[in-house]
């Protein structure tokens, strides 16, 4: 085989292989560290969708994990729907955030964005805004619960608008908000658990012996630190990729010798 100048090309079959081979194997540590959380991550999403869903599935009031209004007639249906289209959108982070989707399938990548934007937008934090004034919890677990769906909804606007004009960086940056807050959902039980152990010891001197006030100071405070430690994550990480990105700046032997040639 000869090269474009007519010389003998001296790379044999074995040589371009060696030269493949590196390239190639350099690759796996980068998917082997994608999925060391992509597929924890999909497995919770999995399991938590399989623990929620099923009550709602069933179109009975009575199933359903939450006390229903029934002097409001549209309260069950819309808590039917905002949960079913929340799992929904949950699900679909997991195909948002693979970077082997968004490097081989952009196409379901787009779909699968758009899936989550146009459906959970309406049926997820629209919904949320509604159910919330509607719910039997303290008035301070209302307030988190409402910054929540509003900070949701914000973001994932924002995120869709920088897809459309082109900036996907900040698209990317806005969605990441977004994920984390709907994520905030599935660590808002761990969360819970925490405090209801932490206080359950303390039920007769804090409390009184009063269980229900326990509980409601319990569903309160998850509520409040599930989204914003998730967020406040989410921020962290994004200031940590922007400093890793910025080139580095050359070392003053490097500029001295720099300066030296010129």
């Amino acid at each position: 085989m000869t090269t474009l100048l007519g010389e003998p090309d001296r790379t044999g079959p074995a040589e371009s292989e060696q030269e493949k081979t590196p390239e190639r194997r350099s690759r796996r540590p980068g998917a082997r560290r994608h999925l060391a959380w992509l597929v924890p991550m999909s497995m919770a999403a999995f399991a938590f969708v399989c623990f929620s869903i099923p009550p709602y599935l069933t179109f009975d009031p009575a199933q359903a994990r939450f006390p229903v209004r029934e002097d409001v007639f549209f309260h069950y249906p819309l808590l039917v729907s905002h949960v079913i289209f929340g799992s929904l959108a949950l699900l679909i982070t997991c195909v948002q955030m693979s970077p082997w989707v968004r490097r081989r399938r952009p196409a379901l990548h787009r779909w699968s964005g758009r899936a989550y934007v146009l459906l959970g937008v309406p049926f997820v934090g629209v919904s949320a805004l509604i159910l919330v004034p509607l719910s039997a919890t303290s008035i301070v677990a209302q307030v988190g619960s409402f910054m929540w769906g509003l900070l949701w909804l914000s973001t994932t606007i924002v995120g869709y608008r920088m897809a459309r004009r082109r900036r996907y960086a900040d698209h990317q940056e806005w969605m990441v908000r977004s994920f984390a807050l709907i994520w905030a959902i599935v660590l808002n039980r761990p969360w819970s658990m925490g405090f209801f152990l932490a206080l359950s010891p303390q039920v007769d001197t804090l409390y009184g012996g009063d269980m229900s006030a326990m509980i409601a100071d319990v569903g309160a405070v998850s509520v409040w630190i599930s989204w914003v430690v998730n967020l406040i994550a989410a921020e962290l990480w994004l200031r940590y990729r922007r400093t890793g990105r910025r080139p580095a700046r050359p070392s003053r032997q490097g500029a001295q010798a720099g300066a030296a040639s010129a």
